[in-house]
């Protein structure tokens, strides 16, 4: 912790150490992992924090908190060592705490168990093929069998773990291991994170750039949910992820910015930031772009509709995680879902 004096004589207190950004490699890219495989999980991850989110009727920021989380956790652990299950689940849960949402962990049990079983059974898209011949995902026999009506009937009929049972404490010991860990992991330093959102810029930017159009903020809104699917939230500032935002809505709308005598956004970022700009812009244009039958949309489609298995290793040898295929939470789903009802 740093102290320095302002202009009033008053001390400022400065922690560095939660300022800047993470620019060196990750963690899984330091243990031997392909960027393409780590990208499918951290969709994956997020895929999960936007669904619960949903369910949930979780705020923007606490969406965007909990993908900050699991962000930064994810780039000083690796893939080896956590499964996204657990990180996006404790993610999530603590973005509530920070952000004081009204939700309990029983209700955050609940919701990734729910998607668990629509993940699972691939009840989530009326096309499955494209999600379980991929060579990353895992489904149950069941999803091969019953048709998208017959899967989402069995999901109404199948009751949410009850609090007594061993798959909601299986689900709670998991969460509160992890939950633990990613404190831990990251110093219990999180205070912070909720005030680093890009979204607080674009009100800015709408208002300095006397913009009219309040459904150009609203897209530029969207883009800055869109930058947190993969790490832009750790790699750059949020007022340039904020800037690159406004800059995609301004041209899905053909909004000419003003570009003399200097171009706008260095009145937000300052000078010498053109490159972030495109960087981020072509990120998140690709994320929203990918061509239908092309290897990164395939991706997409396990990331945001399937099962990802996990990379887990010990000593060296694969492991399965709490909830992939032949453990306690699997076997039990697959048991549920095979019977006749």
């Amino acid at each position: 912790m740093g102290k320095e004096r302002d202009g009033a004589g008053s001390l400022t207190q400065l922690d560095r150490k939660i300022t800047i950004l993470v620019d060196e490699p990750t963690a899984s890219a330091r243990a031997g992992i392909e960027p393409s495989t780590e990208r499918i999980h951290r969709l994956h991850g997020t895929s999960l924090i936007h669904d619960a989110s949903t369910l949930l009727s979780l705020g923007a920021s606490t969406f965007a908190t909990a993908c900050t989380i699991f962000h930064r956790f994810c780039h000083q652990c690796s893939l080896y060592e956590y499964d996204v299950w657990s990180v996006a689940t404790a993610s999530t849960l603590l973005a509530i705490k920070i952000e004081e949402e009204p939700h309990a962990m029983k209700g955050v049990i609940h919701v990734f168990a729910h998607l668990y079983r629509k993940r699972i059974l691939l009840a989530t898209t009326e096309n499955p093929d494209q999600v379980k011949n991929h060579p990353l995902g895992a489904s149950l026999p069941a999803a091969n069998t019953m048709s998208l009506e017959e899967k989402h009937q069995r999901l109404e009929k199948v009751p949410l773990p009850s609090k007594l049972g061993p798959v909601y404490k299986e689900w709670h010991g998991r969460i509160s291991k992890m939950e633990a860990i990613v404190l831990r992991q990251l110093g219990f330093t999180l205070y912070w994170i909720p005030d680093s959102h890009p979204h607080k810029f674009v009100s800015c930017i709408y208002d300095a750039l006397e913009i009219t159009d309040v459904k150009l903020a609203q897209r530029a809104w969207e883009y800055c949910n869109d930058s947190y699917r993969l790490d832009l939230c750790v790699r750059f500032p949020s007022e340039v992820i904020a800037t690159s935002a406004f800059f995609l809505a301004g041209c899905d709308f053909k909004v000419t910015l003003p570009t003399k005598p200097t171009p706008w956004w260095e009145s937000f970022v300052g000078k010498g930031k053109e490159k972030d700009v495109a960087a981020i812009t072509n990120v998140i244009l690709g994320l929203r772009s990918a061509q239908e039958g092309s290897t990164f949309s395939n991706d997409m489609m396990l990331a945001s509709l399937g099962f990802v298995k996990t990379m887990q290793k010990k000593n060296g040898e694969a492991i399965n995680s709490f909830n992939d295929v032949g453990s306690f939470l699997w076997d039990h789903q697959s048991e549920v879902f095979g019977k006749d009802m």
